[in-house]
C-alpha cells in the first residue's frame, strides 16, 4: 500500500525488466498478480499499452454448475 513501493515496482518494470526482453515486437511478458491498487504494476502496464487480460475471480460472479466426470460417472456440482 506504499506509494514509494508501487513506484519502485513500476520503475523496475519500465527500466529493467522490459529492457531485457530480447524481441520487443514478438516477445512476451506474463504478469501474474492480484490487484492491490489502481496504480499497482497491473494498472501501470495497462495504462501504457494493450495487454491480454485473463481474470480468475476468487468468488463466482454468477451461479453456475460444473460437470465433473468421476469413476462413478458424471457428477454435477452445486448451482
Amino acid at each position: 500500500m506504499s506509494q514509494t513501493q508501487r513506484q519502485a515496482a513500476n520503475d523496475w518494470f519500465d527500466h529493467t525488466l522490459y529492457s531485457r526482453l530480447n524481441d520487443k515486437l514478438r516477445g512476451a511478458i506474463v504478469l501474474i498478480m492480484h490487484r492491490l491498487h489502481e496504480g499497482d504494476l497491473t494498472g501501470h502496464v495497462l495504462a501504457q499499452e494493450a495487454w491480454e487480460v485473463v481474470r480468475l475471480p476468487a468468488l463466482a460472479e454468477e451461479d453456475e454448475a460444473q460437470r465433473v466426470d468421476t469413476v462413478l460417472g458424471p457428477q454435477r456440482g452445486p448451482a
